[in-house]
């Protein structure tokens, strides 16, 4: 079965602004993208949507940057694009 991933990076000018205390806030904002749905989707209707399509999707943040990944099968790209 062919399988496809797909990455997405947006990259910032600079380095994110951390206030003292807050390491890692940007690393947890950016995993928790994932999980408060997309579009009109709620969190619990996109996991089963993200289910349906056989796809993973996962986000990110780091110093300068912040990212979104795709696993899916092929055949299912295109509706799985549409969900990141």
């Amino acid at each position: 079965m062919p399988l496809a991933d797909a990455r997405r990076v947006y990259l910032a000018r600079t380095y994110a602004y951390v206030a003292a205390g807050k390491d890692g806030l940007a690393s947890a904002v950016g995993a928790m993208l994932r999980q408060g749905g997309a579009g009109e989707l709620d969190a619990a209707a996109l996991d089963e949507e993200i289910d349906f399509l056989a796809a993973q999707i996962g986000t990110g943040a780091g110093e300068t940057e912040l990212t979104a990944s795709l696993d899916t099968i092929t055949q299912n790209l295109d509706k799985s694009l549409d969900l990141l």
